[in-house]
């Protein structure tokens, strides 16, 4: 009997070597998917660290110029609104030689026309974006003795402000959605100061 050593691939064989190349296929899709959902993932955390980090760095630097309560032929306070979602105060202008002229109203609030940003104005300027992606922003004032944190004005004893931002940069309907949260103490480093100088008073 002669074998013949050239015959071709049965059926089986072909079936199975295709089996194995989709199989191949299919493992090198998943690790690309996965590889893909990896650097999304990352992508959207980094903007909203960002964001975040961007919108409290604004916040506190504003905050840090005031005082809880400014007396110059009134009282210019700090006052908490909008269910927390709104603070305004007055920050300083200073002259050459270090005295107050101007006290301007500066306000950090959720955009009316779009709840996924925060804006900051001071005085008569345009409203700024200062930062974006933002899904909660809460302002509360010290209460006495900084035993709590539920005030919308702070107390004499505690001229400090509980910040906390939250921001995400992904769409609702992911599963992965977590938000990134900052949350930080900021002091009203001016303390209460009565101005002899009678300063102009800038609203918006």
């Amino acid at each position: 009997m002669v074998f013949n050593m050239n015959r071709g691939h049965t059926l089986i064989e072909l079936m199975i070597s295709v089996g194995i190349v989709v199989a191949l296929l299919v493992a090198a899709l998943g690790i690309f998917t996965m590889s893909n959902t990896s650097w999304r993932v990352g992508m959207h955390q980094s903007a909203e660290q960002r964001e975040a980090r961007k919108g409290m760095d604004r916040i506190a630097q504003a905050l840090r110029q005031s005082c809880r309560q400014w007396t110059a032929g009134g009282i210019y306070g700090v006052n908490i609104s909008n269910a927390n979602q709104q603070i305004d105060f007055y920050v300083p202008v200073l002259d050459a030689t270090g005295n107050i002229t101007t006290l301007r109203l500066a306000t950090f609030r959720i955009d009316p026309n779009n709840s996924q940003q925060l804006l900051y104005q001071e005085g008569t300027d345009a409203e700024l974006v200062v930062a974006n992606y933002v899904s909660a922003v809460s302002f509360r004032a010290g209460c006495a003795t900084c035993a709590t944190y539920t005030c919308t004005t702070p107390a004499a004893d505690c001229p400090i402000i509980l910040v906390t931002i939250s921001t995400s940069d992904r769409p609702a309907s992911d599963r992965n959605r977590l938000p990134f949260t900052l949350t930080s103490r900021v002091m009203l480093r001016n303390y209460d100061t009565t101005l002899t100088n009678n300063p102009v008073i800038e609203t918006h």
